[in-house]
């Protein structure tokens, strides 16, 4: 799947592949890097999750959890999408 839709200079010949796998190369690179970023990112907000829950805050604690559904959320629509545009190619 390709974020890039540039439209492409090559239409046919060795250059055409070579320019597509390129293109989806930056694409996968790009996805690897927001979705690294994204773990980081949710391991934190668990982390104070679970000090709000030690701490006994219960108003942190909802907002934290609140959080963490909304991440797991994007997750699994994002793997959908991916699953679903696997399936389409």
């Amino acid at each position: 799947m390709s974020l890039y839709k540039t439209g492409g200079f090559f239409t046919q010949g060795p250059f055409a592949e070579s320019e597509k796998r390129a293109e989806d190369f930056a694409a996968n690179i790009t996805m690897s890097m927001y979705f690294e970023e994204t773990v980081k990112q949710q391991m934190m907000i668990e982390e104070e999750y679970i000090q709000a829950v030690c701490d006994g805050n219960e108003k942190l604690a909802a907002e934290k959890r609140q959080e963490l559904d909304l991440t797991e959320g994007a997750f699994k629509l994002t793997a959908t999408l991916f699953d679903t545009a696997a399936n389409v190619s």
